[in-house]
């Protein structure tokens, strides 16, 4: 149900639409030259292998995490893209013997309340597990580059393929987007090898295993042909952005694309991207990393490899991000981190990102969701008492916004708008050619205890006939460091099912009048 609600009879309107002055945000009506296609699934997810059957569910579906996407899917027509990589998938191994998995664990800390497995066995069972996905989703599997074994390699895509190719992957429309060789290669000179571990070094072995592997595979799966096997290469802890280190320049200047059959198998070249290394945040780290100069200062340096990929014909994913790689509590898992992620995600599109996947594990801060039962406190590690439920994360409310702002369909066009303005952004969509939202982001950090809280006036501008009629929706955070009681437009996914729950408020605008967005505020202006 949408709940309509004319602003004159709202206290709330005085100060959402009003005849004063504000900053002016030029809006052409029609798609300008510098948008570009955004595709519905762009907000997409990558998932720590050691935790997988978790997330999905071992032998029935995990309702909460299905819940979770299939709201995404009734957005935007398509689930968000899957990932099942990680630290976790360069030391995985499959094994005939293992059902579906057996999992080897550290001992956790208050630093590290769940840390990333020792080892895992995989089993045919493992995969199969895709199953619960919903349908028509797209995953992109991780595959034991670190081994350095192409033969382990071939049983265990061999064993990736006998469920992407069974019956009922097939009629459901699951399917394997791609596999992913490694994980953070230029690591591995610290992690694995002796030094140098060089871009050569790694693209002629890379090649060999993935040749190996391709020549292999269709003496097991003949339809692999028809069915197409593609590959990401990369996944590069950071980037030297010159011809030598570790690069997409360096790494296509060694022959990643040309030395074996492989290379033409390559359909994305993945970059990982961490704002740092905390492990708990401050205020200042918070308004810090939501700072729209720091989000574009940390994204611009990756412009010269997205052309340079693209040049190549190639997507240029960002394959695993997060705000820190410890994802820092009191900046990862409060309110305010949805802020950071929709002007994160948003902006990488406008730099030529083809798509962001938002690293998640069991326990992590920065997750989503958490989607099974947590025995151990995620912020300090303490055991609790009571396990604490599946529950929604503030940054779920960026892949629903994002996912609402692009819409369904494939046709949608993004531009950022020039906004003078140091914590105002501002996104323009477009189906085809024609103005259809405004995605506007206040990023500077309100906490409840500084007391009155500020806003940004904005006059929309519009370059052409200005529509008629418009409606507004706003996420709404009471303060910036809250960790639950988030609402977009009225509604709330913070429940036990992870459905939405609440009467839906889309409220009626005033082209002709200038509106205030408040501190830490998203809001959104579709036009009808």
């Amino acid at each position: 149900m949408v709940l309509i609600v004319n602003p004159y009879f709202l206290t709330l309107a005085a100060w959402l639409f009003n005849g004063a002055k504000g900053f002016d945000v030029r809006i052409p009506v029609e798609a300008p030259p510098n948008s570009h296609s955004i595709p519905a699934d762009f907000a997409s997810l990558s998932i720590e292998l050691d935790g997988w059957l978790e997330w999905v569910g071992k032998t029935s579906r995990n309702d909460f995490f299905y819940n979770a996407l299939e709201n995404i899917v009734q957005i935007s027509g398509v689930p968000p893209r899957i990932r099942v990589g990680g630290k976790t998938q360069d030391r995985a191994y499959w094994s005939g013997s293992t059902e579906i998995a057996d999992v080897i664990y550290p001992v956790a800390n208050s630093s590290i309340p769940y840390p990333e497995a020792l080892r895992v066995n995989v089993g045919d069972g493992f995969y199969r597990a895709c199953n619960f996905l919903p349908n028509n989703t797209r995953v992109t599997h991780g595959l034991n580059f670190a081994s350095a074994d192409s033969l382990r390699g071939v049983y265990h895509l061999n064993s990736i393929l006998n469920a992407y190719l069974s019956p009922s992957f097939l009629e459901a429309k699951i399917r394997l987007e791609a596999v992913e060789i490694g994980h953070e290669p230029d690591l591995y000179l610290e992690n694995r090898y002796p030094q140098p571990y060089t871009a050569s070094k790694y693209v002629s072995e890379w090649s060999t295993w993935a040749g190996n592997v391709l020549d292999y595979i269709p003496q097991f799966h003949p339809d692999i042909v028809e069915y197409g096997l593609k590959f990401w290469a990369g996944s590069l802890s950071a980037s030297s952005h010159s011809s030598t280190g570790f690069s997409p320049e360096s790494l296509f200047k060694e022959g990643l694309l040309t030395k074996t059959s492989a290379g033409p198998a390559i359909s994305s070249f993945s970059q990982h991207h961490y704002n740092g290394n905390i492990c708990a945040g401050s205020d200042q780290d918070l308004q810090d990393v939501l700072a729209k100069h720091y989000i574009r200062s940390n994204l611009s340096v990756f412009a010269p490899d997205i052309a340079i990929t693209r040049a190549q014909g190639l997507e240029y994913v960002l394959g695993e991000i997060g705000t820190f790689t410890t994802r820092a509590s009191g900046v990862s898992d409060v309110a305010g981190s949805a802020i950071w992620a929709l002007d994160y995600l948003l902006h990488a599109s406008h730099l030529g990102v083809s798509r962001v996947f938002f690293h998640q594990g069991i326990g992590y801060r920065s997750n989503i969701a958490q989607p099974v039962a947590l025995p151990r406190s995620p912020s300090d590690g303490k055991q609790l008492d009571t396990p604490l439920l599946p529950y929604i994360q503030p940054q779920y409310y960026a892949t629903i916004i994002a996912a609402e702002a692009i819409g369904p369909g494939v046709n949608t066009r993004i531009s950022e708008l020039v906004v003078d303005h140091p914590a105002l952004s501002a996104y323009a969509f477009y189906s085809e050619k024609s103005l259809t939202r405004v995605l506007f982001i206040n990023s500077r950090v309100y906490l409840r205890k500084n007391g009155r809280r500020k806003s940004i006036r904005v006059d929309l501008d519009f370059m052409g006939r200005r529509p008629r009629r418009a409606t507004v929706k706003r996420l709404s955070i009471a303060s910036a460091d809250d960790t639950s009681n988030l609402r977009w437009g009225g509604v709330t996914y913070e429940t036990e099912s992870g459905r939405p729950a609440g009467t839906e408020e889309s409220i009626p605008v005033r082209l002709e009048r200038s509106f205030e967005i408040r501190d830490t505020e998203v809001a959104l202006i579709s036009f009808v």
